[in-house]
């Protein structure tokens, strides 16, 4: 059953409330307005359904963090306009759980995304998908494959961002650039490179550096061998 809490700062949707008490897997639990002070609940749902219409970015990624923190487990799935869609990767670098554009009759899609994050299915703009494939195929063209295996067989186990941060490191790019080249903030650059120091355990950031790019000649593990 998903329990669902809908938050928003204009007038809630009749037709999206409508259909949810239509849908024998769902339960509606409340409606919560966004103010100015941001919001409040007291309720504990599964899903969250965050319509972001009228509300500036910023006060977005924050909202979403602030559900994630409340309830690490919650799904938040972020409404957007055609307006926002260029917000989209933020929203989800936020901690979005899927992001769905306000179009026309998107209400019955709704519903069918509100079941299947259930079974932690991704939902999200087809701008976005075609956007996220651009960039993943950019990566297998410069060898981000080989040097993903590369990690793995030296024993390094990192998250796919923190691998992708490490690709670029390995390139010695500054962390705005790092920043640039795969669309996250600054800020979150230099998180993953200090995950990235700590699970290679080596300190500095030219060390770490050399230490990437030994791993893509393969020569770690012939010094290792010798």
């Amino acid at each position: 059953m998903a329990t669902i809490l809908y938050i928003s700062k204009n007038p809630f949707s009749k037709l999206i409330i409508q259909k949810i008490k239509e849908q024998t897997e769902m339960e509606l639990i409340g409606c919560v307005l966004y103010t100015t002070n941001g919001f409040v609940i007291e309720e504990k749902p599964n899903v969250v359904l965050l319509d972001t219409e009228s509300i500036a970015l910023p006060e977005v990624t924050a909202a979403i963090k602030q559900l994630k923190a409340a309830n690490p487990f919650v799904k938040v799935i972020t409404i957007v306009g055609a307006s926002q869609l260029g917000d989209s990767m933020a929203i989800i670098e936020a901690g979005s759980d899927s992001v769905i554009e306000k179009r026309p009759n998107f209400e019955d899609k709704l519903m069918l995304v509100i079941l299947s994050i259930q079974d932690a299915h991704y939902v999200a703009p087809s701008s976005v998908i075609l956007d996220l494939l651009e960039r993943l195929d950019e990566l297998k063209k410069d060898n981000f494959d080989l040097f993903r295996k590369r990690l793995g067989e030296n024993g390094i186990h990192i998250s796919m961002k923190e691998s992708l941060v490490a690709y670029f490191l390995k390139k010695n790019l500054r962390n705005n650039e790092i920043a640039e080249c795969i669309q996250l903030r600054e800020g979150t650059v230099k998180v993953h490179i200090s995950q990235i120091y700590k699970k290679i355990n080596i300190r500095g950031r030219k060390n770490v550096v050399h230490y990437l790019n030994k791993i893509m000649s393969n020569r770690v593990r012939m010094e290792e061998a010798n």
